[in-house]
């Protein structure tokens, strides 16, 4: 029981305003009347007596139904070694938890009572609602005891004064102190029953000698219930929660606030049942007290005649002779209440008759108010054992398993069998019956124990047990050690069978171990063992698993050369491994192969192959090519099955293709088929990153509709989708629904609250939610800490940062590369290079390399603290520790060197990437551009954008995701193009370069109206085109024919303070040249010098190109002659021009001279190719 140490004299908080107590001379028992003064008390409090009224006056201050009783009863009692918590254990035939319950259920102070239990003992009160006129409700049971009263605390009515809060194991509180102690909570907030401390208490150390003797005086005993006002115990638990204190009763929690507790006289009979000998005494107390007790149900009895006049050996003799004559009637018929004691003595008397034990047995297990306890069951299944009852032995062992706990309580299971086994001296069969129950639960450490101490009762396992044990540790990842307790079947002289040996291999490949799973095979064979294709097939499973596919091969070939028929399995295995390479074709391939001809049978193709295929197929993004299987499979008389079906919905999702995935989910019932949580999980994580979070939530709530529980994955995902779309109340609203829904919390579901949390920049609460999860345990996540440091870095609080880095140290979880990149890259992002390289120091001194990120990392950071001799540094050490710049490096120089205006060295950088085979994305060409036409180089710029642009860089996610997906090249530029126009009000691009490319893209294939749409939507969101955009439209516009609307661009160029340039003259030029206005277009030409524009090569290849079309060579050589007089050379459109309009007059003789005249003047070698294969045609 807690002790609470008061000191009246000095102690603030319980001043004799705040607290009143009695004398000692006045108290019951205060005397040392020990026993018989607990006992007249008992009578004096009225105990047993909750249906008397209550005095008036001592309920004049707490109105009717205002107080919610908390009745917890959620503990395991294992001090009282019993097979059920003690809370249900009888008290002269009444469970111990109702006698509380019906005292607070006779009190009118009281609307409701909430019962605090595990579920499974609902039906204890729920049988006792009716004898009760209060509302009843029940919740779930916390780790700690804080942890079920505020469960208790969520449920309480809103408008209930008043929490009483009671311990369950405390059957013999009086109702007359439980009403004190109301009206003293509800004068002073909070008020607690208490006895003064009889006994002398001593402080000790931590060697057990005396270090003073304390003053009882001041010394109280705390008892239940304790009452407090619901808005003081919320504000405590606030407090708790947020600080992280540690609570030893419920009115601690008030204490941490500083607020006065108040301690009611209780009865020294308001004892806690946790051990045997408390539940003796409170028999007593109960047998003590006069008068029918309202705690006590009236259960009728059919007793005969000399029914009390028996003793107890004398009723264990009777219901024994009873049994072996199998007068079940007349047992029944017998009045006696069942205990353990009786249950074990009539078990080991009829030890020898295995019927009458089962059928008793069975009889005890039907008891409303009694369960069989451990010892019981040890001692059922060794006399069903030894009766070669196995079935039975077998059920009721899984059962006795089944009320294990943990593998503690298991370990006690061992040791109880053990126990009985030497008392009855029966064979030790059961033990290994035990070890295969043990192992095909999954329990591997209590199954080892089994299997290391069983020897010592004289039983070696038997085969199968082994095989089963062997087969559990490496399903559960124990390889080790199954690789050890194989050394030790072979000790024991047992004798491996087939199955063994595949269990082995498999062991052998899950560690890494190939070469020694290929060794184990040959060896096994050499001993003579014909190992099957089961084997075989585990062994190519391990290479598959190691990525080695052509090991798998090997394997496969040595099948057929061993004579070893190759199935299903084998070449599902290989596609699997084809698969996991993206090699989809040879996967494919290996499908063909399994129909052609293998001996004199056919390999049958079932649905699990053609499913990994067309999995495969999906994880790859080949979404067309797995429906493409699919529509194969089913044409082949096979049917879907939830992993096809879940395959799809995870391909349609990785494409982004959501509403197809919400199809496949549809159609599964005309397949008869019913989604599973990981369908309806893979949809909703489709649909959240999409955005779509509404659709998510309209998923979320048809799981239950359809009888799919919510899993921890499920609110993870929603959790992480609403957190990344901003909607952090919403995410806020889930947590709370999961954690009244009983779903506990894992690391993902804490990581993704906070990167919301941290994302909103809510410091506070990202700190508070910070300390709750290191209360929860996850101290030594990486997972979380990095989540906190990256989300700290990223709202520029680099010193807090730093204190959950040292904080992460001295928990013990050692940071890994990714938190000092982290850590690193916060630095750099506000300009401190310097501690930046002090994080990197000091992760090398941990013997942590850092990788191209964080080097990416900290080349942005000395561009943007102008530390720009540390940039051929940071290059020439990634040389030397082997890491290979990729695109991000490159972009970083690329984008350093523009910022600084050194535009040699970016371009050096471009070309250098260019001849390292990177493909430039839309990021790096923007800059490029950007530069030159922040340098006032602008029609460098258009020229480079020309030349540069190349629609696979819509092919790069990662730059550009948010804007368009992969598809056909036309295809993805409007998609591009689109997503511009929807977005243009809410998505902000300062570059205006990315919009000239998605207008050149939508120009250039054909879609010249979306393009002057787009522009219309840019110019209504306040984005402004500029020459290069103009210039675009104009040259589609003009190609298409239309020269009329190309000249009202110029015109709306010029009246938006846009000056043409020779590009958009060109355009103009062309547009009539090939439109066949060739004077027209002439004329234009002569104009440009009053525009203060020159003709380039451009221009006059126009002109020249228009001319020599018509075959009007004169006025094409006119232009020639003056393109030669102003110094511009002719390129080799200029003169395929001429070559072809000579050639339409028929004049080949002339053709052939300038291609002679050219070759003398050592004209390029192409040229002459290119002449000479059109002369050929021609």
């Amino acid at each position: 029981m807690d002790v609470l140490s008061l000191n009246v004299s000095s102690s603030a908080a319980f001043s004799n305003d705040n607290l009143r107590i009695p004398p000692l001379s006045k108290l019951a028992g205060g005397g040392g009347g020990g026993l018989r003064l607990r006992l007249a008390a008992a009578a004096e409090a009225g105990i047993g007596n909750a249906g008397k009224a209550l005095k008036p006056e001592t309920r004049s201050i707490v109105k009717e139904k205002s107080v919610s009783v908390i009745l917890l009863a959620g503990g395991q009692g294992k001090r009282m070694g019993a097979s059920l918590p003690k809370q249900y254990l009888p008290l002269l035939g009444q469970p111990i938890a109702l006698y509380s319950f019906y005292t607070f259920s006779q009190m009118i102070e009281v609307k409701e009572i909430i019962v605090v239990c595990d579920p499974s003992y609902k039906d204890v009160f729920e049988d006792a609602k009716h004898k009760i006129q209060k509302e009843l409700k029940f919740t779930l049971p916390g780790k700690e005891r804080q942890d079920s009263v505020y469960s208790g605390l969520q449920a309480i009515d809103l408008t209930s004064e008043l929490v009483c809060i009671h311990d369950s194991a405390r059957p013999l509180v009086a109702s007359g102190d439980a009403a004190k102690v109301l009206k003293d909570g509800c004068l002073n907030g909070a008020a607690v029953l208490g006895v003064p401390v009889k006994a002398t208490i001593k402080e000790a150390n931590s060697e057990s000698f005396v270090v003073k003797t304390l003053d009882r005086r001041t010394l109280w005993e705390m008892q239940t219930p304790q009452v407090i006002k619901p808005e003081l115990l919320r504000e405590g638990f606030e407090l708790v929660n947020r600080e992280g204190l540690e609570v030893t009763d419920d009115v601690s929690i008030v204490e941490h606030l500083k607020h006065p507790v108040y301690i009611t006289q209780g009865s020294y009979t308001n004892i806690k049942v946790t051990t045997p000998d408390d539940l003796l005494l409170a028999e007593r107390i109960l047998s003590m007290n006069s008068g029918q007790s309202l705690h006590v149900s009236r259960t009728p009895h059919w007793k005969l005649r000399d029914e009390y006049k028996l003793t107890r050996p004398q009723l264990h003799d009777r219901i024994s002779r009873l049994l072996l004559l199998q007068r079940y009637d007349a047992l029944h018929q017998l009045s006696f209440d069942f205990s353990d004691r009786l249950l074990s003595t009539v078990l080991r008397q009829l030890k020898l008759n295995p019927a009458a034990c089962l059928a008793f047995f069975k009889l005890a297990s039907k008891q409303h108010k009694f369960r069989p306890n451990l010892k019981s069951y040890c001692m059922i299944v060794h006399i069903l054992s030894r009766a070669g009852m196995h079935d039975q032995t077998r059920a009721y062992l899984n059962e006795l398993v089944r009320l294990c706990n943990n593998h503690c309580s298991a370990f006690v299971v061992w040791d109880e069998l053990v126990r009985v086994y030497r008392e009855f001296t029966f064979s030790p069969t059961v033990f290994d019956m035990v070890l295969k129950v043990f192992a095909e639960k999954g329990m591997t450490k209590c199954a080892l124990h089994v299997f290391d101490n069983m020897g010592k009762c004289g039983r070696v396992p038997s085969l199968r047990s082994c095989n089963s044990l062997l087969s559990n540790l490496v399903r559960n990842g124990e390889c080790f050690n199954a690789l050890l307790v194989y050394e030790q079947i072979i000790r024991l002289g047992i004798v491996p069978d087939v199955y063994t040996c595949s269990i082995m291999v498999n062991a052998y490949c899950k560690e890494g171990r190939l070469s020694r799973a290929a060794e184990f095979v040959k060896e096994m064979e050499s001993l003579g063992f014909e190992l099957n294709v089961v084997t075989y097939n585990s062994l190519i499973n391990g290479y598959i698993s190691s990525g080695d596919v052509e090991g798998a091969r090997l394997v496969l070939g040595l099948m057929s050369e061993k004579g070893i028929k190759r199935n299903v399995v084998s070449y599902t295995l290989l596609i699997k491994g084809y698969c996991k390479q993206c090699k989809m074709e040879e996967a494919e391939k290996v499908l063909r192969g399994m129909k052609e001809e293998e001996g004199d049978e056919f390999v049958v193709v079932d649905e699990l192959a053609y499913g990994v295929l067309l999995d495969g197929y999906c994880k790859a993004g080949r979404i067309d090519d797995a429906i493409r299987i699919r529509d194969e499979m089913l044409t082949m008389g096979l049917s879907m099955n939830i992993f096809i079906c879940n395959s799809l919905i995870n391909g349609y999702c990785k494409v982004g293709q959501v509403r197809d995935a919400e199809g496949v989910l549809l159609r599964m019932r005309y397949w008869n088929l019913n989604p599973d949580s990981y369908s309806y999980n893979t949809l909703m994580d489709g649909y959240c990153k999409k955005g779509q979070t509404s659709d998510a939530l309209k998923l979320f709530d048809e799981m239950l509709q359809e009888g799919i529980h919510h899993t921890v994955i499920t609110y993870n995902t929603l959790l992480k989708g609403l957190c990344q779309a901003g909607a952090f109340d919403d995410a806020l609203h889930l947590w709370h629904l999961m954690l009244k829904r009983g779903l506990a919390p894992d690391e993902v579901s804490y990581c993704s609250l906070l990167d919301g949390v941290l994302k909103k920049e809510d410091l506070d609460g990202a700190i508070t939610l910070w300390k709750d999860i290191l209360a929860k345990g996850f101290t030594k996540s990486k997972f979380a800490f990095n989540t906190m440091i990256n989300g700290l870095c990223k709202m520029g609080k680099m010193v807090e940062a730093e204190e959950v880095f040292e904080k992460m140290k001295e928990l013990g979880c050692l940071p890994d590369e990714m938190t000092y990149r982290t850590l690193s890259d916060g630095y750099c992002k506000i300009g401190n290079v310097e501690e930046a390289f002090k994080v990197k120091s000091l992760m090398e001194r941990q013997a942590i390399l850092p990788s191209i990120e964080m080097y990416n990392s900290l080349i942005n950071g000395v561009f943007m603290s102008r530390k720009l001799s540390k940039v051929n540094g940071l290059l020439a050490e990634m040389q030397t520790r082997g890491l290979t710049p990729d695109i991000v490096t490159y972009g970083a120089l690329i984008t350093g060197w523009c910022n600084e205006g050194m535009l040699d060295k970016a371009l050096s950088s471009y070309f250098e990437m260019i001849d390292k085979g990177f493909t430039t994305n839309l990021i790096i060409c923007s800059k490029v551009v950007s530069t030159l036409y922040r340098l006032g180089r602008i029609d460098e710029g258009n020229s480079l954008l020309q030349k540069l642009l190349d629609f696979d860089f819509f092919s790069d996610q990662q730059c550009f995701s948010k804007l368009c997906k992969v598809g056909s090249r036309n295809q993805e530029i409007q998609k591009f193009a689109d997503s511009l126009d929807e977005s243009a009000e809410s998505f902000s691009l300062s570059n205006p370069v990315v919009y000239n490319i998605a207008i050149l893209g939508l120009c250039r294939s054909g879609k010249v109206a979306d393009a002057r749409k787009l522009i219309s939507s840019l110019l209504l969101s306040g984005i402004s085109p500029d020459n290069f955009t103009y210039c675009t439209l104009i040259n589609a516009t003009a190609a298409a024919g239309n020269v009329t609307e190309a000249f009202n661009l110029r015109d709306e160029m010029l009246k938006g303070d846009l000056v043409p340039n020779i590009t958009t003259y060109n355009a103009l030029i062309n547009g009539l040249s090939k439109s066949g206005n060739l004077d027209r277009a002439q004329r234009l030409f002569h104009k440009l010098n009053r525009k203060k524009l020159v003709p380039n090569d451009v221009t006059y290849n126009i002109m020249i190109g228009g001319y020599s079309r018509i075959g009007n060579t004169v006025e094409a050589f006119k232009f020639w002659n003056e393109m030669i007089r102003k110094g511009i050379a002719p390129s080799v459109i200029t003169y395929s021009a001429l070559i072809n309009g000579l050639y339409k007059q028929g004049n080949l003789e002339e053709s052939v001279k300038l291609l002679s005249q050219l070759i003398k003047v050592g004209v390029q070698h192409n040229l002459v190719n290119y002449i000479l294969q059109f002369g050929s045609k021609h």
